[in-house]
């Protein structure tokens, strides 16, 4: 079997890993993605970046609740275009290994800006993104060493849906992902 077959059809044992670390962390999680917070921006590069705006799009549809995605490379080009909605938010970086410099490099300026809500999500443990944020939770089994990525993009897909049912409490959003 190839390495990308290898990784495609492992996808259901790493979604249930997923689900099984996102419900023993719930209440942690629960204190960056709940109530009070009212604006998140979720930053990545490639198909990170992807996820990032399906993670915005579902926040953003909760009552009262502001949330963007923001490519790391345009923070870089614009940061005084950007830094207002950083301002008293979320800040959530989704990076497969952790090591993406766009990334970093947002995640630093946000650091020397003050802003005190920085998560990360990432598959590589001892990663830099983990040295410069507040939380970061780690996937190692949904990485993936070939190109086509699909176990990741899944795992992350799968985990901004949990985040956003826990944002709220939506049970029954949580049942449907399980």
């Amino acid at each position: 079997m190839y390495l990308t077959e290898k990784e495609i059809f492992s996808q259901q044992e790493a979604l249930e890993k997923t689900f099984d670390l996102i419900m023993e962390k719930r209440a942690e999680l629960a204190g960056f993605f709940a109530p009070p917070a009212r604006r998140y921006v979720f930053f990545g590069c490639g198909s990170s970046y992807m996820i990032a705006k399906s993670a915005a799009k579902m926040f953003a549809l909760k009552r009262g609740v502001e949330a963007y995605a923001i490519a790391g490379g345009d923070y870089l080009l614009n940061p005084d275009l950007h830094q207002p909605l950083a301002e008293d938010a979320v800040i959530v970086f989704l990076s497969r290994s952790g090591s993406t410099s766009e990334i970093l490099r947002a995640a630093e300026e946000l650091r020397k800006l003050g802003n005190k809500s920085l998560v990360s999500i990432t598959m590589k443990e001892k990663s830099a993104l983990e040295d410069l944020s507040d939380y970061t939770l780690i996937i190692p089994w949904a990485f993936d060493e070939s190109v086509c990525q699909t176990r990741t993009v899944t795992n992350f897909y799968a985990l901004s849906i949990l985040l956003s049912a826990i944002y709220d409490g939506n049970e029954a959003q949580i049942d449907d992902v399980s």
